[in-house]
């Protein structure tokens, strides 16, 4: 899986990068125009995100608008439906009507800070189903099959 974080918080960034990179590879986003940047290149590097979150309140884009530019990508490249990046809005507001439009934008799901750990893996569960640890990065150091390992 690829994650891709986007907070303006330092901490709340890495939180969330520890928390889920034992599921796959984290990237992340200082803003929303950064994150959008990172989500055209994955896209054209044909290693598109399964998940981003989203803070709603950063300097620049807003976390909304943000997910309007990643969803009006997502239809230029004809993605729609299940294909789709999931998209976890997080925030420090715990405002009903601000968590009824972020629905009506179609993020997928909603999590106000504070969050545990435990809540950040509830919500990949709810979206993605059981989770399953990434497999382990290839040494580089391996041997080259076929190589005697002398030089001589």
């Amino acid at each position: 899986m690829r994650f891709l974080v986007v907070d303006d918080d330092f901490s709340c960034r890495e939180l969330i990068k520890a928390i889920v990179s034992p599921y796959g590879s984290c990237d992340v986003a200082l803003d929303g125009c950064e994150a959008i940047s990172n989500f055209r290149r994955a896209l054209e590097d044909d290693q598109p995100y399964d998940f981003i979150f989203i803070d709603i309140v950063m300097p620049g884009l807003s976390g909304l608008e943000t997910l309007d530019c990643i969803r009006v990508i997502e239809s230029s490249y004809n993605i729609h439906g299940p294909k789709r990046v999931k998209i976890i809005i997080i925030t420090g507001y715990n405002d009903p009507k601000l968590s009824i439009r972020t629905f009506r934008k179609s993020c997928e799901s909603y999590l106000p800070k504070p969050f545990t750990p435990q809540h950040i893996i509830d919500a990949l569960r709810e979206l993605a189903g059981e989770l399953a640890p990434a497999a382990p990065k290839k040494k580089t150091d391996a041997p080259v099959p076929g190589a005697t390992g002398s030089l001589a």
